[in-house]
């Protein structure tokens, strides 16, 4: 009888002992999944900033481009009213 008692107090160390581990791989991985959540977040938030600064920065240049645009069709459709039909 004091052997089965042995044995079953072991398997119960054992099974602590595996439980104890998978609990410390479990957290690890909680914080694994964290970590690369805030860093995607991190990365689009950074995306999104360097989208917008860009817009902002180049928008003069891109509204003098359209300006100029504009000019060059108004002058193509008074060269085209000069032309004899």
């Amino acid at each position: 009888m004091d052997q089965q008692i042995e044995e079953l107090k072991e398997l119960v160390r054992r099974s602590v002992a595996l439980s104890e581990e998978n609990n410390k791989i479990l957290h690890g991985m909680r914080r694994s999944a964290w970590v690369s959540r805030f860093m995607r977040l991190l990365w689009i938030a950074v995306l999104v900033g360097a989208s917008v600064y860009s817009y902002l920065y180049f928008q003069p240049y891109i509204n003098q481009v359209l300006a100029m645009y504009n000019n060059i069709q108004e002058l193509q459709q008074k060269a085209q009213g000069f032309l004899p039909q």
